[in-house]
């Protein structure tokens, strides 16, 4: 597990420091106020929640003054729902026009947000995630929070949707069950980057790496 992410800008901030994963990718996945915009490009890897030509361009002036290039996705917030950040569908191809223009930004696909739908129906929101897949030649993020949404993408339902859509390339999950990422990639191998986006599966999934790290220096003793 490289793939790390987080929502909130002053809590990463804060616990960065005691995490001790030298390997990682670190990713902002929760909405991000342009006053934030330096500090992200600073502390992360990826920006995965560019929702308006105003943060976009804030961020281009930031990590051309750090000189970097910064991995984005743009979130989408396909049911125009007033609780969650995103562009809204209609206004999508002027963002992407716009991004496409900036020297420091590198998109690199869309991360969805569906509408809610009823409780337990995985096919409904297959249908919703599966549409915008299908309309875009761009790489594309499954974002799983059965919490929030209601409907959980099983690891069984990842691998329908992997086997459909070949610009269906990661997923985030965040289910808050870490045995889940090890369930996806026994099923679809390294055909997807898998993403954690809930703070204690990080932080159990950082207990389990330190567990067999441990037990390979024991089993590498031993046979020494």
């Amino acid at each position: 597990m490289r793939h790390i992410g987080e929502n909130r800008v002053q809590e990463f901030e804060e616990k960065r420091p005691r995490l001790t994963l030298p390997d990682a990718v670190w990713h902002m996945v929760g909405h991000l106020q342009t006053n934030k915009a330096r500090r992200a490009v600073e502390l992360f890897d990826w920006v995965e929640s560019v929702d308006s030509g105003r943060l976009a361009e804030r961020l281009e002036r930031e990590a051309a003054a750090a000189g970097k290039h910064l991995p984005i996705l743009i979130q989408v917030n396909l049911g125009g729902e007033g609780t969650k950040s995103g562009v809204a569908e209609n206004d999508l191809m002027p963002l992407l026009e716009q991004v496409a223009s900036l020297a420091h930004l590198e998109l690199r696909g869309l991360m969805v947000l569906p509408p809610y739908v009823y409780s337990g129906d995985w096919r409904e929101m297959k249908a919703h995630v599966g549409a915008v897949i299908a309309a875009t030649k761009l790489s594309c993020m499954l974002y799983n929070n059965p919490v929030a949404y209601g409907t959980d993408f099983l690891p069984e339902h990842i691998q329908e949707l992997a086997s459909e859509h070949e610009n269906l390339h990661s997923v985030k999950e965040s289910s808050t069950d870490v045995r889940r990422v090890t369930s996806i990639q026994a099923l679809v191998g390294n055909r997807l980057e898998i993403f954690v986006g809930v703070d204690d599966a990080i932080v159990e999934g950082e207990g389990l790496y330190w567990r067999y790290e441990k037990q390979i220096r024991r089993d590498e003793s031993a046979a020494g």
